[in-house]
């Protein structure tokens, strides 16, 4: 493969002389990175303004603790010394919707002063830079006592507290990247780093090296162990030291997820990698994504790639100005999948009113029948096209896999405990491109969790959460989209498309100007979303402003039909 003509194939050993490899400039030894360390301070806090009032200079302090440099030092200048020495900044990030309320306690001492803050818990940023949702009230007791004529905080609880919209205002989201557990694909773990930051490539690079967020453990691999140390860059090359990586297919691995991650951030390339000692720079070039294009976290398009729609009992294929049957033999559809890769079809039929039954096979047939039941969910198919998942009467979730070299069809139940917990039914199920998670409508709610994989036939779903709070009891359709987030459709008349973001840092609301609820169906590319509103399918750019028009999708207007993206 090309990958390893360029990387692999120019792997060369390099003899260091002791003394060139004893240190490295500025740096004698190579230093943990505490969670958003800067290698400089941009510029110098000035701290609170003088004569300020108590609680504007409470809404100031929590304004500057979104700095975290140097252990919050910006904030710390509105405590007294006592209480800047003694406060745990280390317990991580509450972040609230906002401060609803500051409100004082009534004092006898006029050089004292107690303030009861309060607010609406929405997430919680930890060490990693990892975001996680809460759902939850607070309320916290912060005193203050005059020094010198200006008022400071004397006592606080441990932590850091933010509005959202400060969090967002100051820190960016980027991902890092790890493999899904066949090695044959990249899978993104989005991360927060303050937006002053002053060496992202030294953060992120560091944060790869401690591994994926805990939550996303059972579904991928790393070849960069937490033993490894990364120890800055030296003459442009990013040095690795302690990998003890065995062959050549890690080193490719490695240097894949360094890559990726650096080039998503925009950190600027081509890369060049040591690695205990091995120089990895593409024939003295540098790497880049190209190097690693098969790896692409979002996916290939392989053999497919075009729309349908299901209208009518049957798919159609969607081209510029029309809609036309794809000639297969096959009425009565109430849901299909496409995989990209293999251009395999999974389908369930009605054929009872009582009587559903999914079937597998190439585009244009034959097909085999697979399973039937009373409900079938739509099919979602795992990255490569062997794979399908669907859910069974609302309960049980089966995967049915296909042998690449008999076609024999097989099934195996899904460990889904999270689920059962529920004990309410599956109305939806998709996997993501990958294949390392799975998100789920129950009674209207948005869950995702991580698939495991206890042996290689085996698989399970952990680490379930509910995303997307905000629009809890509304949702009806979704799907993954390229980048990781979800599309969303509601029956809310106020915001029937929405796009959560892959940690449920945000729920964004998609323009809805001339939308009507329910949104029954989602999909999407890489550069447009389809939907199927109350009245027909409809297409919007990606990205779109908020007063944008959805047009009917040419060949289907005035017609009820779901988009269908291969996946």
């Amino acid at each position: 493969m090309r990958r390893y003509a360029q990387v692999c194939g120019v792997v060369s050993v390099v003899v260091l002389a002791l003394s060139g490899c004893a240190t490295l400039p500025g740096d004698s030894e190579p230093q943990v990175l505490h969670q958003y360390e800067r290698s400089r301070v941009a510029e110098e806090p000035v701290g609170p303004e003088k004569g300020q009032e108590p609680d504007l200079l409470l809404k100031s302090f929590f304004s500057q603790s979104a700095n975290p440099t140097q252990m919050h030092q910006a904030a710390r200048l509105y405590l007294t010394d006592e209480a800047a020495a003694a406060w745990d900044d280390s317990k991580g990030t509450t972040i609230l919707r906002s401060i609803e309320d500051i409100s004082s306690t009534v004092s006898n001492d006029p050089n004292r002063i107690v303030f009861t803050v309060r607010g609406e818990e929405v997430g919680r940023l930890t060490t990693g830079g990892v975001y996680e949702l809460e759902d939850g009230r607070f309320e916290e007791e912060y005193k203050l006592v005059r020094v010198n004529g200006e008022w400071r905080i004397e006592s606080l609880p441990a932590g850091v507290v933010v509005e959202r919209s400060t969090f967002r205002n100051n820190y960016q989201p980027y991902d890092l990247y790890f493999f899904e557990p066949t090695g044959r694909m990249l899978q993104g773990d989005r991360r927060w780093v303050y937006n002053q930051q002053t060496a992202v490539d030294t953060t992120l690079i560091r944060m790869l090296t401690n591994g994926p967020r805990d939550s996303l453990k059972p579904g991928v691999i790393t070849d960069l162990k937490p033993e490894a140390v990364y120890s800055g860059t030296r003459d442009g090359v990013h040095v690795f030291t302690g990998v003890d990586a065995v062959d050549d297919k890690q080193l490719n691995r490695i240097a894949a997820q360094v890559v990726w991650t650096l080039e998503a951030a925009k950190v600027q390339g081509p890369y060049k990698l040591e690695v205990d000692g091995v120089l990895l720079d593409g024939d003295g070039a540098g790497l880049t994504t190209e190097d690693f294009a098969e790896y692409n976290p979002q996916g290939s398009l392989g053999s497919v790639n075009s729309l349908y729609a299901l209208t009518d009992g049957r798919l159609h294929l969607v081209t510029a100005d029309s809609a036309s049957p794809v000639n297969n033999g096959l009425t009565g559809i109430e849901s299909a999948s496409i995989a990209s890769s293999s251009g395999f079809l999974g389908v369930v039929t009605k054929e009872q009113e009582d009587k559903s039954v999914l079937r597998m096979g190439p585009l244009d047939g034959p097909f085999t029948k697979v399973l039937e039941a009373q409900t079938l969910s739509r099919p979602s198919f795992e990255y490569g096209g062997s794979a399908m998942w669907t859910v069974v009467d609302g309960k049980q979730i089966v995967r049915v896999t296909r042998s690449s070299e008999s076609g024999e069809l097989s099934q195996s139940i899904v460990q889904a405990v999270p689920f059962d917990e529920l004990d309410k039914p599956i109305s939806v199920l998709r996997v993501s491109t990958s294949g390392v998670r799975v998100a789920a409508i129950v009674d209207n709610h948005v869950y995702v969790g991580t698939v495991a994989r206890p042996t290689p036939a085996e698989r399970r779903i952990a680490n379930m959460r509910e995303i997307a709070p905000g629009i809890s009891g509304t949702a009806l359709s979704l799907d993954w989209q390229n980048d990781g987030s979800l599309l969303v459709g509601t029956n809310s008349p106020d915001s029937p498309v929405v796009r959560v973001e892959p940690d449920g840092a945000a729920v964004k609301i998609e323009p809805s100007v001339n939308l009507t609820a329910p949104v029954v169906a989602v999909a999407s590319t890489s550069s447009t979303m389809f939907v199927t509103d109350a009245r027909s399918m409809r297409q919007l750019p990606n990205n779109s402003g908020s007063t944008s028009f959805w047009r009917e999708v040419p060949g289907l207007q005035s017609r009820r039909a779901a988009p269908i993206v291969p996946e």
